[in-house]
């Protein structure tokens, strides 16, 4: 009956990718690996393919924060609204940066529930399920993976670099950008990777505050062997929302300036083609 229900599900997928502009790239992206802890449903993602083609320097493969859903509806994909991920299609344009990089957007098939702790995120599924979806886009666009991670989605980030580090895997992606991360992440000793903390100067979200930002970059700039940056986002401004999912901490009307910051560092950062 699963399976049944699977193919279903996957019909149904399918469709809603066939009704879509052509434009529009969505991919389900499915697990590489099986087991019992490990979900059998596929990730949907969202590509926004650089101006340039297939001259693009790199991919950004970005998690989201919050409860880890990027909004994007299985059954009938559609882009994600959110201004912020608005902010990051800029790096694809050439109208608003560079255009070199192709930016891919995660959405986890369900949402999370423990957003306290976070102990979905640090789950064998969530860890395959980003290896799955970086191996994906870099067999499809031949280029390096950058992974970026925000609030909550900054913890993954961190998981999956020890992930990858204890597996042998590191080769898996160019390096790391690290956005308005949560105080509780912990990086492995040897990042020895290009790496972005990324921070809005007056970010009023408890658990990712500038100061504790800087505290895990300090900690990784004294082990890791390559470049390591801190960047403090300043013309963000404040919305009358929660401050944990709008205003300075979602980088509220400082979209010319991530977009500028992200594309400095992920140029001088990633092969020359």
């Amino acid at each position: 009956m699963r399976s049944e229900r699977h193919l279903v599900s996957a019909a149904i997928l399918l469709a809603g990718f066939l009704a879509l502009s052509a434009q529009a790239q969505y991919y389900a992206v499915e697990q590489i690996d099986k087991g019992f802890f490990i979900s059998s449903d596929p990730t949907i993602t969202h590509l926004w393919r650089s101006d340039l083609g297939d001259d693009a320097k790199a991919t950004l493969v970005y998690i989201p924060g919050g409860d880890g859903s990027a909004g994007m509806k299985q059954t009938s994909p559609s882009e994600p609204r959110h201004q912020f991920y608005q902010t990051l299609k800029r790096l694809s344009q050439k109208s608003a940066t560079s255009g070199a990089f192709d930016v891919v957007i995660y959405d986890h098939p369900t949402k999370f529930i423990d957003l306290r702790t976070l102990t979905d995120r640090t789950s064998s599924d969530h860890m395959v399920r980003i290896e799955s979806v970086i191996r994906h886009y870099s067999s499809l666009l031949k280029k390096p993976i950058w992974l970026m991670g925000h609030s909550n989605g900054g913890y993954s980030i961190a998981e999956f670099q020890r992930y990858i580090a204890k597996n042998g895997k590191s080769d898996l992606i160019q390096g790391l950008i690290f956005s308005a991360g949560r105080e509780e992440a912990y990086f492995a000793s040897e990042v020895n990777k290009p790496m972005l903390f990324l921070v809005p100067e007056q970010d009023g979200c408890g658990r990712t505050s500038p100061s504790s930002n800087q505290r895990i970059y300090e900690r990784v700039r004294q082990g890791n062997k390559a470049a390591t940056e801190f960047v403090l986002i300043k013309s963000a401004q404040a919305e009358a929302r929660d401050p944990c999912s709008s205003g300075f901490h979602m980088y509220f009307a400082a979209g010319e300036e991530v977009g500028r910051v992200l594309d400095d560092f992920l140029s001088r950062h990633s092969p020359s083609r």
